[in-house]
């Protein structure tokens, strides 16, 4: 990443982009000697992203030409929208691996100590899937600020022989999930900025992915 802490500094308000500056890790999180997670029982990313209900609605909606675009997002052209609907579609068929993967890896759930080493934290979405996932997952914030995410998709020895369509279509996946739920409340309990957040995961996703596939303007 950057040699920093990837977490809020105290005081920022939440809102649709990451809170930056971010803080240095003076030591190894306190969790670090913890257990082996040899043995877990991880499910399978085509049950968990390509069998949800939610992401699979979203999807044939996109597919048919009737999705409703919630309030916030721009205007999907119908044909991108079936476009979109149709990766969606068959995820279930080109997202299988046996790879455990985190299935949220994001800036605020990484940390960098001292020494250059990253953590991985949050582990509630493990699961069983393509190497590639995980990577993949972050490129769209990458490639918002300006990353050259071409050629580390084609240099990554994680992505480099993956099919550029099981790629796109977990892009899309992602985005049928953050749209899923835009025009509702938050669960109860959950942060108000959540529907915020996933706003602009959509719009990265989306971007993204249009970029990839030629319908987007690329950074």
């Amino acid at each position: 990443m950057c040699g920093r802490r990837w977490s809020r500094r105290r005081g920022s308000s939440p809102g649709c982009r990451p809170a930056y500056p971010l803080l240095p890790l003076s030591g190894p999180p306190p969790w670090a000697s913890g257990g082996s997670s040899a043995g877990l029982a991880a499910r399978s990313v085509v049950e968990d992203i390509g069998g949800d209900e939610r992401v699979v609605a979203v999807g044939a909606a996109l597919a048919a030409g009737r999705f409703d675009v919630p309030g916030g997002m721009p205007p999907w052209p119908l044909q991108r929208q079936r476009e979109v609907g149709t990766l969606v579609l068959a995820a279930g068929g080109r997202l299988g691996g046996e790879t455990l993967t985190h299935g949220d890896l994001r800036p605020d759930n990484i940390l960098v100590d001292a020494a250059g080493k990253a953590w991985v934290l949050d582990w509630n979405w493990v699961g069983r899937g393509p190497a590639w996932m995980d990577l993949v997952g972050l490129l769209p914030m990458m490639w918002w600020h300006g990353i050259d995410t071409g050629s580390l998709v084609r240099d990554c020895v994680l992505t480099r022989d993956a099919d550029p369509e099981a790629v796109d279509s977990f892009l899309a996946c992602i985005v049928a999930y953050m749209v899923s739920a835009l025009d509702r409340p938050p669960p109860p309990g959950c942060t108000p900025a959540l529907r915020e957040h996933q706003r602009l995961m959509a719009h990265l996703f989306l971007g993204f992915l249009g970029a990839r596939r030629g319908w987007a303007r690329k950074r």
